[in-house]
């Protein structure tokens, strides 16, 4: 009695979760918990609703509940190693991806996880065969896909990664308001061309620089559908004839005479993107002179040649999947820099711009990135981690020192070196160790410190021009 009573919660929750109604779902689970504690399914269905719930440690409990009481199931190992790679317990992630192979030696998705956990843990060469052989058994599995073109890109395979990059999660796709076809690399001969944002303000920004070969392919005429903030910013690019947003009418676009579209990221796939010369480092975005006169007459004049006026960015978007990585949630670690003379700070904290290094009110609110790009054509260096602003100022070919995570640094960054391969104005700052910021913060005071650093930083200015 007592087990269907719990089965029969345990099916009232299962309807529950398919509506999403995850509160009435963790209730009808910890009743039926509460009834039969050793059942196993309770606690693998608990944890999948605890985790939608934003409790994944509790999730993480749950699941180990169910293989204590049945330790043979591949799924519930690989469901506990997808939590544990998400909250950093990465032992445990890699232990629990092997078991699951170990029980089910063909299930594609463990040999995935577990190669983008090596892959991410400097393990390249074990990652690249474990993913190889997720599409070995799955050749068209997505998620394989998606993280062996990380694993090429962060090598500079491109020529390999590119044409498995288009297996990722692109979130605009599902309801296009237009008819044309989708290109695929064929001559553009007089065809007029829509190009459309991806998922971040950092990709649009980086994979702007591709717009230029649809010219050199014949293409008549670009336009851009971009994010609200990046609009008037991608307007000053020379190839670039109209710039929409996704706030402009779905009719409206429906009626704009294209022949072909294309994701801005998926450019890369093509002919331009196997040309190095889509590296190059020349800027290709600049600001309006009007919004760099305001920032002008906002910022004083440094007070004499040898006086550096630095832009600081620690923290990136909280939403952001792998934030917990790549932002610095502890400013207390920034304190050294403080103590290296001859600087004016100015602290950029979304869109909160202070003078100094920890003022606490705000001197001004930026606007759109625009107004972002004014303010950094008026400093001698940004200072920041792996968040959007990196890549205004690697276009602008502004002097830019980025603080990366040693866990889930991007692809873009590859494994190592100071140098970007996307940037030349650009300096690379590397984590030690997984979450260690300090050893970051010291690398950067004594490059800040180091005799000539002010003449070598600007020297990396590169002059603004337009794509």
């Amino acid at each position: 009695m007592t087990l269907q009573a719990a089965q029969a919660l345990l099916d009232q929750a299962l309807q529950a979760m398919a509506d999403r109604r995850w509160g009435a779902a963790m209730d009808q689970l910890d009743r039926a918990i509460a009834l039969a504690p050793g059942q196993a399914a309770l606690h693998t269905n608990l944890a999948l609703v605890l985790d939608e719930m934003g409790e994944p440690q509790s999730a993480m409990e749950h699941l180990s509940i169910a293989l204590d009481v049945d330790p043979a199931q591949p799924l519930v190992h690989l469901n506990l190693g997808v939590l544990a790679a998400r909250t950093g317990a990465l032992a445990l992630a890699e232990q629990a991806n092997r078991y699951a192979i170990q029980l089910q030696t063909s299930l594609a998705a463990a040999w995935s996880n577990l190669g983008s956990l090596l892959d991410n843990t400097h393990r390249a060469p074990e990652a690249e065969a474990c993913l190889r052989h997720a599409l070995t058994l799955e050749p068209r599995n997505a998620s394989a896909r998606f993280n062996l073109a990380c694993l090429l890109l962060r090598d500079g395979r491109y020529a390999e990664a590119w044409p498995l990059w288009e297996t990722r999660d692109w979130p605009v796709h599902q309801a296009l308001p237009w008819s044309c076809p989708r290109w695929r690399g064929e001559r553009l001969e007089g065809m007029r061309v829509l190009v459309v944002q991806d998922a971040g303000l950092g990709d649009t920004i980086q994979f702007a620089r591709y717009l230029r070969g649809l010219r050199r392919l014949g293409a008549s005429r670009i336009d851009l559908i971009c994010q609200a903030p990046l609009q008037a910013l991608m307007q000053q690019l020379q190839d670039v004839h109209t710039v929409w947003n996704w706030a402009d009418s779905a009719q409206a676009l429906n009626c704009a005479p294209w022949d072909v579209w294309i994701p801005v990221m998926s450019l890369a796939a093509y002919p331009d993107g196997q040309d190095t010369t889509a590296l190059e480092p020349r800027p290709y975005l600049k600001p309006t002179e009007c919004r760099k006169e305001v920032w002008k007459s906002r910022l004083s004049p440094t007070q004499k040649d040898q006086r550096l006026r630095i832009c600081l960015v620690a923290q990136g978007n909280p939403d952001f999947p792998h934030d917990a990585q790549r932002s610095i949630r502890d400013l207390e670690v920034l304190a050294p820099l403080q103590s290296v003379s001859d600087i004016e700070w100015i602290h950029l904290r979304g869109k909160s711009v202070s003078r100094g290094f920890d003022a606490e009110e705000p001197a001004w609110e930026l606007g759109d990135l625009v107004d972002t790009a004014g303010l950094l054509a008026c400093v001698d260096l940004l200072i920041c981690v792996d968040t959007a602003i990196a890549h205004l100022a690697g276009a602008m070919g502004i002097p830019c020192w980025l603080l990366l995570p040693d866990y889930l640094c991007d692809w873009r960054w590859q494994r190592r070196g100071t140098q970007s391969a996307w940037y030349a104005s650009m300096r690379l700052f590397r984590q030690v160790t997984p979450g260690d910021w300090a050893s970051v913060v010291n690398q950067v005071n004594d490059a800040l410190q180091a005799p000539g650093s002010v003449d070598a930083i600007r020297s990396l200015r590169l002059p603004q021009t337009s794509a």
